[in-house]
Formats: structure tokens, sequence, C-alpha cells
């Protein structure tokens, strides 16, 4: 009699832990459910972040960028934001070695008349335009005309005399065998009185 009484309570017990050990299994899933889910989530938003990032320009010094309509090159890579992201290590580049005539063209959305450019090559310092750098400008995006210089040193910083534009044009003139063109920081403004 106790062994039926010691037996029937045993099987009470193990039909106890089961409902336990069923209710402690839901719970584990569920917290790997939720754990995969967060992490699907996650990465979905990680995905979307660095798409709109690498498509946008990431500025931190100015809006130079939001009066350009247009960017445009016969060579080289279409990251042209990482002209004016203020980023040191981001650029534009020709990739391949500079050829006479591979230019990098801006359009504005109004006429400016900016007459200072710089074209920071930044770490990338033997990557500047040999020979001259031909810069011309135009209203109509049809016929340029090439800038007069005041000022060019060393193929980076450039004075012009002022004229309204809405394209202004970058055009290589020398070929190098070695070096590409590149611009880590693009800047313009307008000076008025003019060195000599």
């Amino acid at each position: 009699m106790e062994n039926n009484i010691e037996e029937n309570t045993k099987e009470e017990n193990t039909t106890a832990e089961i409902p336990m050990q069923e209710t402690e299994t839901k719970k584990t899933q569920t917290h790997i459910y939720k754990a995969v889910l967060m992490g699907f989530v996650s990465l979905i938003l990680l995905i979307f972040f660095f798409a709109f990032a690498w498509n946008s320009p990431r500025l931190e010094r100015g809006d130079d960028w939001k009066i350009i309509k247009k960017f445009e090159s016969n060579t080289g890579n279409d990251f042209f934001s990482a002209m004016f992201d203020g980023d040191p290590r981001t650029r534009w580049t020709t990739v391949t070695p500079q050829t006479s005539g591979d230019y990098l063209m801006l359009e504005f959305y109004e006429a400016v008349d900016f007459n200072h450019i710089i074209l920071e090559p930044g770490r990338y310092e033997n990557d500047y335009p040999k020979g001259v750098l031909f810069i011309s400008t135009s209203l109509d995006g049809d016929a340029y005309e090439g800038v007069k210089y005041i000022h060019a040193d060393d193929n980076t910083d450039f004075i012009f005399e002022s004229e309204p534009y809405r394209f202004i044009k970058f055009e290589l003139t020398i070929s190098d065998d070695k070096k590409a063109w590149s611009i880590v920081d693009f800047t313009f403004d307008k000076i008025e009185s003019q060195p000599t």
C-alpha cells in the first residue's frame, strides 16, 4: 500500500514537472524569437542607415553642396559628395592615372560668381593636376569660356576674374602615367579684393 502511494506521488510529481518544463521551453523559445526579431530589425535599420548615408552628402563643414545641381565627369568614381563632407578620408578621384581631357564639371542651380576655388588633395598630396588645369565657365552649359587667372598655387588653389556662371569645368591638360587626380575637399568663395 505504501509503495502504491509513493508510486502515485512520483507520477504526480513527474506530471507536474512536465508542464513546468514545457513552460520554461516556451519562455526560452519566446526569448529566442524576440532576440532574432530584434537582430533582424537592427540589421534592416543599419542597412537603411548606411544606404542613406552612402548616397547622401555627409556634411560637417558647410552647405556648399546645396547650391550645386549636378556633378559630371568623364572618368572616375561617382562619390562627388565626398568633396564636400569634411572627411579627410574620403575623396573624389579619377581612379585611373590622369589623362589629358579628363574633366570634372559642376552645375549650380543659379548663376554664381565665385572666383576662388580650392581643390584640396589632402593626404593624396601627389594626386594634384599635372600641368595647367584648364578652368572654363558657362551660363548655358554649351558655350564655355576659359577663366582669366589672377593667381594659381600648386594647381590646387585658384583665383580668377569674377564673371557670373552656372557651369564650371575643370579639365586636365597633361597626362600622367602613374598618378590619379583626387579631390578630398572642394571649397569655393568670392574674393572681393583680388591680389595682383
